[in-house]
């Protein structure tokens, strides 16, 4: 019987805990890269880490630059789709139940149906979709997000990929 190098198997162990972070690739329910390994990845992460503040931020702007109302301001949100991308969010106002759920499930919908509404449409604002509860929008400032930042935890999976 041949003898099992125990230090060999110690060193490859080593390798791969001081390379993958097991909290994190269970959080994301895939193998995630240690910070420290890759310059790259590490810029993607505190971007990522960062979105959701840069997300208000950019709402706030957005606000501030058209001079909306509190009401109207405080219910603005950015946010983000994957394949999408960035886009504002209004709350429709309209009487619940005014349509049906297939008519709130289509997608790139110019116009809403009858008895819907966004609680503001802003100049340069271009509908992309709406559901029962929201429409989404595409705005210069979510259009330059999608060019400037792009999916960053789809480029985030791609150098995991990598790894």
């Amino acid at each position: 019987m041949k003898t099992f190098d125990v230090g060999a198997l110690q060193l490859i162990a080593e390798a791969i805990s001081g390379t993958i972070d097991f909290p994190e690739s269970a959080i994301y329910d895939r193998v995630v890269v240690q910070q420290g390994i890759d310059k790259q990845l590490d810029e993607l992460k505190h971007v990522h880490d960062g979105i959701v503040h840069m997300l208000v931020e950019v709402g706030r702007a957005i606000s501030a630059d058209l001079d909306l109302a509190p009401d109207i301001s405080s219910r603005l949100n950015v946010v983000f789709f994957p394949q999408l991308g960035y886009m504002i969010t209004m709350p429709n106002i309209s009487e619940e139940g005014s349509t049906t759920e297939s008519e709130s499930r289509s997608t790139r919908h110019t116009e809403a149906p009858v008895g819907m509404s966004s609680l503001y449409e802003g100049p340069d604002w271009t509908m992309q979709f709406f559901t029962q509860n929201a429409f989404y929008y595409k705005h210069p400032k979510t259009r330059a997000l999608d060019e400037e930042i792009g999916d960053v935890f789809g480029q985030m999976i791609g150098w995991w990929c990598l790894f």
